[in-house]
């Protein structure tokens, strides 16, 4: 009950977004290299959406897995801000609502599998061409140490479960509005 009232919430809060933005864009983290010398797997898949120059939302879609049959998994969604304060593409993340779904528990003591998390993280988008995006990222989990029992939990189901990861995002981005031939003249000054 408690994971469908979540689910709904985040489509409430997300529902009046679509349309609002200027560009829809989706990441695939390269770091899930590391899985070839570490027992723990890490993939993360993230969608967006820009409302503007200095704001966007994202929705990432992560997994941590040990690779061995029958370990736990662990399987984490939220919604998270962006914000821009340069034109440089440095940014800082931090998450709204963060919530992980925790299955194939080794020590199944009863506990409830949803675990509410919390990250933040300091990126650099880089567009080396049109709709290119690669996005090296220092992600800090509870950087406060408000859901300490909670990383405490995981750390201990996980044989790699790091407070600080370094990521590498590389994606692609797609307009949602189409500007009109006058539009772009003025903008090139024309």
């Amino acid at each position: 009950m408690r994971t469908l009232m979540i689910i709904i919430t985040m489509l409430i809060i997300c529902s009046p977004l679509f349309g609002v933005g200027t560009s829809f864009f989706c990441s695939v983290d390269g770091a899930v290299i590391d899985a070839l010398w570490k027992e723990t797997v890490h993939a993360r898949v993230e969608l967006g959406l820009f409302l503007d120059d200095q704001f966007s939302f994202r929705i990432p879609l992560s997994l941590a897995a040990e690779r061995e049959v029958g370990g736990p998994r662990l399987l984490e969604t939220g919604l998270f801000l962006d914000y821009y304060p340069l034109d440089c593409g440095l940014h800082l993340t931090v998450s709204l609502i963060q919530v992980g779904f925790l299955f194939n528990d080794w020590y199944d003591d009863e506990e409830d599998s949803l675990r509410f998390l919390n990250e933040m993280a300091f990126g650099w988008t880089i567009t080396p061409y049109s709709g290119l995006r690669i996005e090296p990222r220092v992600t800090i989990r509870d950087p406060n140490g408000v859901f300490s029992s909670a990383y405490k939990t995981l750390s201990l189901r996980f044989s790699c479960y790091p407070m600080i990861r370094f990521s590498l995002l590389v994606g692609w981005s797609f307009p949602l509005k189409q500007k009109n031939q006058k539009k772009i003249q003025e903008e090139e000054g024309i």
